[in-house]
């Protein structure tokens, strides 16, 4: 299928507009929106948009205070983040949609998912745990905040990229720094609020959702491990690894990326 176009919308919700960048074909199969990360914008996800819209409606939105959305409020938290892609479901009239979620937009996709679950078709969290922690992801959140304090900055290193990835690319290191600095600074609390937002995983369990673990091999912030026991405790999770990846997944080996997100998307009714 070709892709017929790309459409902005500028959503208003309360007393905050909602980017949104849509692409897709005239006869879609599905819609997938995707939530980024801390570090991100709907730009971020530059490397899926293209190959998932030859299919699917693609949604890709910037939270409160990221990208093109506003914050005036001061309000942007993962709660907020909730209601806000809620809403921008109900106004875009997607009935029912797979959620991808890397990192702080997991706790967006999860949680919107448990909240309106005749909306959500399944829900993919990308180097994130969408608020399922326990002891060893709590550790292991917590040093990487310690971390942070270090302001130290070197062209392409990020802590959400594999140790070796800048070394062995330069330009591509160097993009995700830029793409995280585009639009207004973001939330500087929005970190620290995942950190303290909790989702219960007997509620999760319970909700039986068709749920992608799409973690990196390298990722020191929620370590592969530590997710991969927390997918256990949950009856339709499933764990896919890519290999030599960091935080960013998406970014770093988008060919993998795609491909594993794909055969989920296709497993799912």
């Amino acid at each position: 299928m070709a892709i017929v176009g790309t459409t902005r919308h500028r959503i208003e919700h309360g007393a905050e507009q909602l980017f949104v960048q849509e692409a897709g074909p005239a006869q879609a199969t599905g819609t997938v929106v995707f939530c980024h990360g801390a570090a991100g914008s709907h730009a971020s996800w530059f490397q899926q948009v293209p190959h998932f819209a030859r299919r699917y409606r693609v949604l890709a939105w910037d939270q409160r205070g990221f990208g093109n959305s506003t914050n005036r409020t001061a309000s942007a938290s993962p709660g907020t983040a909730v209601a806000d892609l809620a809403h921008l479901l109900e106004v875009l009239d997607v009935r029912r949609a797979h959620l991808v979620g890397q990192s702080l937009g997991g706790w967006a996709a999860l949680g919107c998912a448990l909240q309106y679950p005749d909306r959500v078709a399944s829900v993919v969290l990308s180097n994130s745990i969408g608020g399922l922690f326990n002891r060893a992801l709590e550790d292991a959140f917590d040093r990487f905040l310690a971390q942070r304090n270090d302001t130290t900055t070197h062209l392409g290193k990020h802590p959400a990229l594999a140790p070796t990835f800048a070394g062995e690319n330069p330009a591509q290191a160097f993009l995700y720094q830029q793409l995280a600095g585009l639009g207004p600074r973001p939330p500087s609390d929005a970190v620290t609020q995942i950190r303290e937002t909790y989702l219960d995983l007997d509620e999760v369990a319970r909700a039986n959702l068709p749920i992608l673990l799409l973690l990196g091999e390298f990722d020191q912030i929620f370590p592969v491990p530590a997710v991969q026991a927390v997918a256990a405790e949950l009856p339709r999770a499933r764990v896919e690894v890519i290999r030599e990846a960091g935080h960013s997944a998406y970014f770093e080996r988008p060919a993998e990326f795609n491909a594993a997100l794909e055969r989920f998307l296709v497993s799912c009714p």
